[in-house]
């Protein structure tokens, strides 16, 4: 049976460094697209990287100014009601 050799956190890592490299490709195709902001921001707030899920999530709120949930997510990371 095969078993893993990395710990979860490491895995987090891995799958998050792969994730992060995709998204950051799909936005320098096409950066009109908010859900990949949408889920690199994701990604950096479950990094618990508040600094680089923010600007990501303003993003998302310049493409579609009605996404109330960048908003609140927004609101989350930065502790205020208006970004």
């Amino acid at each position: 049976r095969h078993q893993p050799r990395q710990e979860p956190e490491c895995h987090l890592e891995h799958d998050s460094a792969a994730a992060i490299d995709y998204l950051e490709r799909a936005i320098a195709i096409d950066g009109t697209q908010k859900w990949a902001y949408w889920n690199l921001a994701g990604v950096y707030s479950d990094l618990e990287q508040p600094d680089l899920a923010i600007p990501l999530y303003r993003k998302v709120l310049e493409l579609d100014p009605a996404d109330r949930q960048a908003r609140e997510q927004l609101d989350r990371l930065t502790g205020s009601d208006d970004g």
